[in-house]
Parts: C-alpha cells; structure tokens; sequence
C-alpha cells in the first residue's frame, strides 16, 4: 500500500509545470523547507491532516487559523500550497523547480510572518471573528501577489498589483514591518469622517482619522511622516 500512495504521489508532483522531486527540497504552506522527501510524509503535512496537528511544526498561528476555521468554516483560510505556473494577461509562465520552490517560499514566509505579527498585537484579539478571517484572507492575498510581482519582474514582464498592495510595498520599503502595516491598513480601510447635524460628513474629519491611526503606529516620527506622504498620494489628499 504504501509502494501505491508514494507512486501516486509522485506521478501527480512530476505533473506540475517545471518541478522535480529529486532536485528541489520540500516546502510546506509556510515556506519551511521539510527533511523529510518522503511523499506519503508530505501528506501529513496537510494542515487539516490529524498527522500535521501531531507535528512539532504546530504554532500559535496554526492554532489560531484553525479556531477561527472551526468557528467559521471559511475554506479560504486554510493555507495552501500555490500551483506551479503563473498566469498574467492571459498567458502561462511555467516555473522552473528552482523557481517554484523560491515562489513558494517567500508565499508562505511572508504570509507566516505577517500573521504572526499582526496575531500578538492586542489590537487583532479585540476584533470580531469574522473581522479577523478577513484579514487572513488579505495576508494570503498579499503575499501571493508580492511573490507574482517579484518573479514576473525577474522575467521583465510587468504586473499592476492592485492599489493597496502597491501603498504597502512603498510602506515596507521605508522599513515598516509588513504585519504592522497590515494591521493599520485595516483600521485605515474602515476609518469614517464625522457627521454634522445633517448626517454629512464633515470635511477632512476622514483625512483626520486616518493621520491619527498612523499616528498611533509605534514607530518614529519620520516614518509616520515618510507613511503620510505615501497615504497623501494614495488617497489624493493635498
């Protein structure tokens, strides 16, 4: 039986554009390269597997993913492994081995990283659950983007990340840790101006909310000013 699952196994790796088993090492959802080569191991690293929870791989933020899987029953969630081609205007990029283990790295590194971040700030564990399953979701999004930008730039060919993304890349350039930014990207997206009487909002009282959540960022004051520029231009404020 085991002969059979580890023969499947590798039938259906060797399918994927570009990938070698014997070359590339393994690489689970959070970009941590595996010892172990074993295709029916690698099974077990599958996060809703009962093997992976017997793991010593298991973090605060597995726990934490899963709750809030249990909770919600939100499949998009649960991380995964990326396919091993990219598409951009409607044409394939195949990965080489080297390539797709470089792309899923930095997917599930950067994901990992920032959702260990923004899991310890006392901010996130206030939030509703569905609030929390969100910003998951815009962590998965967010990296995988980044990683597709990243490797099409290898390639010269150009990729528009979506607006958001593009603000948080210049915010990490000026060395703003990516799960910071990404928890005041939250409060920023839903920050309101104040109403009048009249149920009107009052001007620039929304352009005020959101100086005073970068204000808040614990960071110096040079950055928060270098963050304001960047968001001045992102949201067309004078």
């Amino acid at each position: 039986m085991y002969k059979q699952v580890e023969s499947f196994g590798r039938k259906m790796m060797n399918k994927i554009p570009g990938l070698s088993l014997k070359s590339e090492p393994y690489v689970d959802m959070w970009g941590r390269e595996q010892k172990d080569t074993n295709v029916f191991s690698r099974a077990a690293e599958n996060f809703l597997s009962p093997s992976y929870w017997e793991s010593k791989n298991v973090t605060p933020v597995d726990k934490e993913i899963n709750r809030l899987y249990e909770k919600s029953g939100e499949t998009s969630i649960i991380p995964n492994t990326p396919t091993g081609y990219i598409t951009n205007d409607g044409k394939r990029f195949d990965l080489s081995a080297t390539d797709y283990t470089d792309y899923k790295k930095q997917i599930g590194q950067t994901s990992y990283n920032i959702l260990k971040n923004v899991m310890s700030d006392s901010d996130y564990k206030k939030l509703p659950d569905t609030e929390k399953v969100n910003l998951v979701e815009k962590t998965y999004e967010y990296s995988r983007a980044v990683a597709k930008d990243d490797y099409l730039d290898k390639q010269g060919v150009d990729f528009e990340l979506e607006p958001w993304i593009e603000t948080a890349q210049k915010v990490k350039d000026i060395g703003v840790n990516e799960g910071d930014w990404m928890m005041a990207y939250y409060y920023l997206s839903s920050a309101k101006g104040k109403k009048n009487k009249k149920g009107d909002t009052i001007d620039g009282s929304q352009k005020k909310a959101r100086w005073d959540i970068v204000n808040e960022m614990d960071i110096s004051a040079s950055k928060k000013e270098q963050i304001w520029e960047i968001l001045k231009e992102s949201y067309g404020y004078k």
